[in-house]
Parts: C-alpha cells; sequence; structure tokens
C-alpha cells in the first residue's frame, strides 16, 4: 500500500506542477497577446491615416505645380491653352487643400494651415497675372511673377 499511496502522491505532484506551469503560461501569453490587440492595430490605423494625408499632400504639391507652370507659361507664352489649364486645375488644387485641411489632426493643424494659406496667396497673385496678361498687360503680369510677393 505504500507504493500506491507513493504513486498518487507523485501523480498528484506532477499534475498540480503541469497544471501551475499551464495557468502561468497562460497568464504570460495574455501579457504578451495584449500589445497584439491594442497597440498594434492602433499604430496600424495610424500609419493609415498619415498615408491618406500624405497621398493628398503629394496631390497638392502636384496640382500647384501644375497651376504655377500654367501661370508662368501663359505669361511668357500669351496662349490660351496655359490658361485654360489654369482655370481648370485651380478648383482641382483649391478642393485637395480643403481636403487635406481636413484630413489632419491638431499636432499638424497649424503647420498645413500656414502651407494652405501661402498656396491660396499663391492663388490670388497667379489670379492678378491671369488678369494683367488677359487685358494685354504682360509687363505687370510678368512683374508680379518676378516679385518679391511671388
Amino acid at each position: 500500500m505504500k507504493i500506491k499511496l507513493q504513486v498518487k502522491i507523485i501523480f498528484c505532484i506532477i499534475v498540480s506542477t503541469v497544471l501551475a506551469l499551464c495557468i502561468t503560461s497562460y497568464t504570460q501569453l495574455n501579457k504578451i497577446s495584449e500589445p497584439l490587440q491594442k497597440d498594434i492595430p492602433l499604430a496600424i490605423q495610424e500609419i493609415i491615416n498619415k498615408s491618406r494625408v500624405n497621398n493628398i499632400a503629394s496631390k497638392v504639391i502636384y496640382l500647384d505645380e501644375i497651376v504655377n507652370h500654367s501661370v508662368h507659361m501663359y505669361t511668357i507664352k500669351k496662349s490660351v491653352k496655359w490658361k485654360q489649364r489654369y482655370y481648370a486645375y485651380k478648383p482641382l488644387l483649391k478642393d485637395e487643400i480643403n481636403n487635406l485641411l481636413g484630413s489632419i489632426d491638431k499636432e499638424e493643424k497649424l503647420q498645413i494651415e500656414a502651407i494652405a494659406n501661402s498656396s491660396f496667396q499663391l492663388l490670388k497673385l497667379n489670379q492678378k497675372i491671369i488678369n494683367n496678361v488677359s487685358s494685354s498687360n504682360s509687363k505687370n503680369g510678368l512683374d508680379i511673377l518676378e516679385g518679391e510677393a511671388y
């Protein structure tokens, strides 16, 4: 009987040890998986948002180049196609700037608003240039284009 009792005691010790290891492993696994369930999805969402904002900012830069190039070419060449191109892309640029302003968080807002205001001021100067060149006053348009404010 002593052997039966010893086997039972050893069996209970082994089962208790295995159970304790299982509980400890499960607890540690939960601690490890917590960031996977919370932090990583938040980080992925932040990356997606930043990527979307960067994509819009790239569109703004691209459209800004088209608009400014069109003004330059219209001032130099006085060809109506450049004026038409300017008017075709100007609303797209304004829409993308407003889209960008609506897509940013508070941290970026001041910096992006400053850039947006600069773009809107440049659009006003571009319009003055277009108006001057359209009214056969290319010299004034060219002066604005080459001026310090531009």
